[in-house]
């Protein structure tokens, strides 16, 4: 009888077990950068001693610190990551920097700012204001995040206004601490001395609702980091320092160093993040490096064995082309008592000549098609209208249509072999004078305009425009296949590899070659040619 396996009971994954044990790591690293601040925290409320000027300002130099390191790491990360997250806490920070800078020289005992309010007044307001900013803007990054996801292409559209405003903020708050006189915000005769921390308190609320709503803390470890931050900022704001009397009371310290706890977990967490992208970017490096190393392998193995294919196909051509002549000679022996044969031996004969004569054309084909890659490739400025004029009086006499035209103006000079490309023209002029349609002379144009390839390079691209029975959409990539006939031999004569050594004769110079045009309306072919043939491989021997 069957036995299925309890879906919990299926083996994880070494990748996923990899992953799952890197975050318990970073987790357990963030829970402990958050806990050792602590324990001066709760030592410094329960002892019961005064502060001082001097532990505040060591405190807020420490934050001041850790403010611009946590700015310029998220501003990093932003621009590596584009993550509207870390664009608002690198920004965020930034402000925050420059407010927490302004609290040290304004507390600082050996720092005497001439300012309008004196520092029971100054501190905390600057303090309401500092947290209300931070609050505001990790709720905003909250909301937008959704709106601009990781990679969002019009997130540079929304840098300057970011940025735009944490400078409009901080400088007006900065100009009103310097230049007016503000009121006290600590209402001793009240049962909550400190009632205006509370706004920046109900935001971090807000803050915290929505990233255990979210659920991302449960596998990210930024989200889990940013839920402790918030966590003990809205602590600070709601339970310490709102019950502060007087200034560095053991509240007021006490909220100062859970603010700095919160400082150094999100600091923990972006280097932890920042390792993390750099072991994953060395771990893709490495497995670039081995996909090229396999690639360059591959692409060594495909030449060798082009390599030995077109050395089969030019030495099977070779080989059969003695006994195809033995061939045609009993047939021109045979030919000659024609009339003596009965009139069924006299039709065999007839096939039998004709076979040999598509052999042979069909062997020579196919030794031009092996040897293009094979023979020396020897480039020169070539004038395309002298050699297209030599062409065309060659093959207008076989055309049997007096009407048949092929025209052409201005042709430039181009950078090619003057042979192999006098053998790509021959093949498309003489295939637009074949496929014509019954009800209409053929009429070929011939024209050049400069161009760019693919890389940038100066080109002409050269256009042979017919008025023939057109080829399909679906079968442009497949006629340059070789052995690809779109008719039979009783509708069009031909081998079916022409296309295909005019596409490898194309490539050889280093362009490219396309088709355009509708069925029974004509063919364009179009040539992308390279102004210069310097980089062109040399001949394979």
């Amino acid at each position: 009888m069957e036995q299925r396996m309890h879906p919990e009971a299926l083996p994880v994954p070494r990748r996923e077990r990899s992953d799952a044990n890197r975050l318990l790591r970073s987790r357990l690293m963030v829970s402990l950068a958050c806990l050792l601040p602590m324990i001066p925290a709760v030592g410094i409320l329960t002892s019961g001693l005064p502060g001082n000027s001097l532990s505040f300002t060591l405190l807020q130099a420490l934050a001041s610190a850790f403010s611009l390191m946590i700015s310029l790491m998220a501003l990093l990360r932003y621009y590596s990551r584009k993550d509207f997250l870390y664009l608002v806490l690198g920004a965020g920070f930034l402000g925050v920097f420059l407010l927490e800078s302004f609290q040290l020289l304004a507390g600082a005992y050996w720092f005497l700012l001439d300012l309008p309010m004196t520092n029971d007044r100054l501190l905390p307001w600057d303090w309401i204001v500092t947290q209300t900013f931070l609050a505001c803007m990790l709720l905003g990054s909250f909301l937008f995040r959704k709106r601009f996801p990781h990679g969002h292409e019009d997130l540079s559209l929304h840098e300057r206004r970011v940025y735009l405003l944490t400078g409009v903020f901080v400088l007006s708050a900065l100009a009103v601490f310097n230049f007016v006189d503000l009121p006290h915000l600590r209402l001793p005769w009240m049962h909550l001395p400190q009632p205006g921390n509370l706004p920046s308190a109900l935001v971090y609320a807000l803050s915290l609702g929505y990233l255990l709503r979210n659920g991302g803390w449960r596998k990210d470890l930024m989200d889990f980091s940013l839920l402790i931050v918030i966590g003990l900022l809205f602590v600070t704001q709601g339970f310490l320092v709102p019950w502060s009397l007087t200034l560095f009371d053991q509240a007021f310290l006490a909220g100062h160093l859970l603010k700095l706890c919160a400082y150094i977990v999100l600091l923990v967490a972006l280097l932890l993040a920042m390792y993390t992208s750099f072991r994953a970017l060395e771990a893709a490096h490495g497995s670039r490096q081995r996909l090229l190393a396999e690639l360059e392998e591959k692409n060594d193995q495909l030449h060798r064995s082009n390599r030995e294919l077109e050395s089969f196909a030019y030495t099977a051509s070779h080989d059969l082309q003695e006994p195809l002549r033995k061939i045609q000679a009993f047939g021109s022996y045979l030919e000659r008592s024609r009339e003596i044969l009965p009139q069924k031996e006299q039709d065999y004969l007839s096939r039998m000549i004709s076979a040999s004569e598509r052999m042979s054309d069909l062997i020579s084909h196919l030794l031009s098609y092996s040897r293009i890659n094979t023979t020396h490739f020897h480039p020169r400025l070539v004038d395309l209208g002298l050699l297209v004029e030599n062409i065309h009086r060659d093959l207008l006499e076989d055309a049997g249509d007096p009407e048949a035209r092929i025209e052409w103006q201005d042709l430039p000079v181009v950078d090619a072999d003057p042979v192999l490309l006098e053998q790509v023209l021959r093949n498309l002029l003489s295939n637009a004078l074949k496929y014509r349609r019954a009800d209409r002379s053929p009429r070929i144009l011939l024209s050049a305009n400069p161009a760019r390839t693919r890389m940038g390079e100066a080109a002409i691209e050269l256009r042979v425009a017919d008025n023939g029975i057109g080829i399909e959409k679906q079968y442009r990539e497949a006629v340059f296949g070789v052995f690809r006939r779109l008719h039979g031999r009783n509708e069009y004569s031909g081998t079916g590899i022409g296309l295909a050594i005019v596409q490898r004769i194309v490539s050889r110079h280093g362009g490219e070659i396309r088709i355009e045009g509708n069925e029974w309306q004509g063919s364009t072919f179009v040539l992308l040619l390279p102004l210069s043939q310097k980089g062109s491989a040399p001949a394979e021997t």
